[in-house]
């Protein structure tokens, strides 16, 4: 499949209201985590602009996810120059290996009023690392998933946030991580998962190339 990358402007707001699969609950089970001392470092998109994957030893912390396991703290400026901060979960299921993005709580305070009446949630990504110096990172798109509930082919938990009059708005999924483990290991496959062809965020697909620099 040839792909077509381009910049992903994931700011906090971005992520409750793009075209990508998103959670409230992770994505990742405990045992299906991992961490790549490789993938750290610091990438340019094409845009020339920087990306920087940290590794990240838990401390003590009231948010249990962060007892679990070493993560990522990723960082990347849009054209803007403002800074959106992650922390990053990388994860395997059925051979396949994927991150999970999640707004870092620590730096909510820097936003202004608007931003902090969004909802922190997580986005799904499948990234490929066969390569010494580039991340492939490919995130599961939103019209693919209302196709499944559409032809009734999964029954995950979920709602919709900005609907409008027509009951048309943003699916956010509600289920267990146990449910979007099974979730995954069905779909996780499906090519018509990512679109990365089309250069519209709208209907198209979201992906993105690093070059380690």
């Amino acid at each position: 499949m040839k792909l077509k990358f381009f910049l992903p402007l994931i700011l906090l707001g971005f992520l409750i209201s793009a075209c990508i699969v998103k959670s409230f609950n992770p994505f990742y089970l405990s045992k299906d985590v991992t961490f790549m001392e490789s993938v750290v470092g610091d990438y340019l998109d094409e845009d020339s602009l920087t990306w920087q994957f940290k590794k990240e030893v838990p401390e003590k912390s009231i948010i249990p996810r962060k007892k679990q396991h070493n993560y990522y703290k990723v960082n990347f400026p849009n054209e803007d120059g403002k800074i959106s901060y992650f922390d990053v979960t990388l994860f395997t299921v059925n051979g396949n290996t994927y991150l999970d993005f999640f707004p870092d709580f620590e730096t909510l305070a820097e936003l202004d009023l608007f931003a902090m009446h969004t909802l922190p949630v997580h986005s799904l990504a499948k990234v490929i690392i066969n390569k010494p110096d580039a991340l492939e990172i490919m995130w599961f798109r939103e019209d693919w998933l209302n196709e499944l509930y559409e032809d009734k082919k999964i029954d995950l938990e979920h709602q919709k946030l900005y609907t409008d009059g027509d009951g048309d708005g943003t699916i956010t999924l509600t289920a267990s991580s146990e449910a979007l483990h099974e979730f995954i290991v069905k779909f996780g496959n499906d090519p018509e998962a990512f679109d990365c062809g089309d250069d519209s965020f709208g209907d198209g697909g979201m992906c993105l190339e690093l070059k380690r620099i």
